[in-house]
């Protein structure tokens, strides 16, 4: 074994034989230079290789930690990467109204939404559950992930899938707020029956904000009105954001789209009374400002009292208003009394106060008939 002293006066004998005139000077670069000449001029006088060289000429050599082990969950297929064909699949069903139409499918996410659905006896075509794609045992899954993946037979589906918190987003989109415990679902359209009596019926016409549509549908289901007609040119009731905005209420809501012959045709059928809410005109004056106004666009004429207690109250949009032009300019209409020179509200504020105060005047005018009646007798 060569010292340390033997080998800096072969490696400065060598070095002034390549370089003859060099001058030693210290310097980062000069070191460099002299530590690769030093490792050549050790290799070649003792003619060794690498295995045998002092540790300083060793090249370390950083060895890959080892893949984590893949844990397959029972009974679920693992969606990942962006062009997975359920990834493309499921955000195509979420984003596109032809996509669900032509597959007749749509999707919802949410357990407690699920559950409702399948109390309801909905057939679920699919699941889909959030777990980390390096996970390390299943007891990582959590929320309801975790709950869907133990029990599972409460959670009856045709096919079950597993996805990384990621590739949820991508599929529910990003307003969804998806965290790693996500659980969504496909389900076929439902089948669900219109109504054989109808004595309220919400027509939304050209309304074609998500927000606004989902507000209406559930506000409507919550004062018990009988179902909606949808005018064609309105937002899609499987839109995510209407079914995000109406709690999946949307998804079973009982309704039929078509033209304006097609509504007119209904409420003869079920004898309605057509009602388009609108503003009221500047040059006419509402006695009472505690109470929605009910007025004839032809006569000018202000009723003081409901029409009708079978109606078919018609909102539109405030871009796009009601396309009754069709329909003539006999049709009654509503408006709500307002101040301090606003002129309009949101068609969703709008929609949920009208069919409040009808219900409040349907029923009064119930009351009243059924005092009268007992009066009588």
């Amino acid at each position: 074994m060569v010292s340390s002293f033997a080998r800096g006066l072969i490696f400065r004998q060598k070095a002034f034989e390549f370089y003859p005139g060099l001058v030693i000077r210290h310097s980062p670069v000069i070191s460099f230079v002299f530590r690769h000449l030093e490792k050549k001029i050790w290799t070649d006088t003792h003619q060794l290789d690498d295995g045998f060289l002092p540790k300083k000429f060793k090249k370390k050599k950083k060895v890959p930690p080892p893949p984590p082990p893949i844990i397959n969950i029972p009974g679920f297929v693992r969606i990942s990467g962006p062009r997975h064909n359920m990834v493309v699949y499921f955000e195509e069903l979420r984003r596109d109204n032809s996509r669900r139409k032509r597959h007749g499918s749509l999707v919802v996410h949410g357990i407690k939404y699920i559950k409702d659905l399948i109390a309801k006896g909905h057939h679920i075509k699919s699941i889909g559950i959030t777990a980390p794609e390096d996970l390390k045992s299943v007891n990582d899954i959590a929320g309801p992930s975790k709950e869907v993946f133990q029990n599972i037979n409460q959670f009856p589906a045709d096919r079950y899938y597993v996805a990384s918190v990621e590739w949820t987003r991508k599929i529910l989109g990003g307003e969804a707020r998806v965290d790693n415990r996500e659980i969504w679902a496909e389900l076929p359209f439902p089948n669900i029956s219109f109504p054989q009596n109808l004595s309220k019926l919400l027509v939304l016409d050209h309304v074609i904000d998500g927000v606004n549509m989902g507000m209406l549908i559930r506000a409507a289901d919550a004062l018990r009105w009988d179902a909606s007609f949808i005018v064609a040119g309105t937002i899609d009731l499987f839109d995510e954001q209407v079914i995000r905005t109406s709690r999946c209420t949307s998804v079973t809501w009982p309704s039929k789209t078509g033209f304006w012959h097609d509504l007119y045709a209904l409420t003869k059928e079920h004898d309605l009374t057509l009602v388009i809410a609108d503003a009221m005109p500047h040059n006419k004056s509402i006695q009472s400002q505690n109470k929605i106004c009910f007025w004839n666009p032809t006569t000018q004429e202000i009723y003081n009292e409901i029409p009708s207690s079978r109606i078919a109250l018609v909102l539109g949009s405030k871009m796009h208003g009601v396309t009754y032009r069709d329909a003539g300019e006999d049709i009654i209409r509503v408006s709500i009394p307002m101040l301090n020179n606003v002129n309009s509200l949101n068609v969703a504020m709008a929609g949920n106060i009208l069919m409040y105060e009808i219900n409040r005047l349907i029923n009064t005018n119930k009351s009243t008939e059924k005092k009268m009646t007992t009066n009588n007798n």
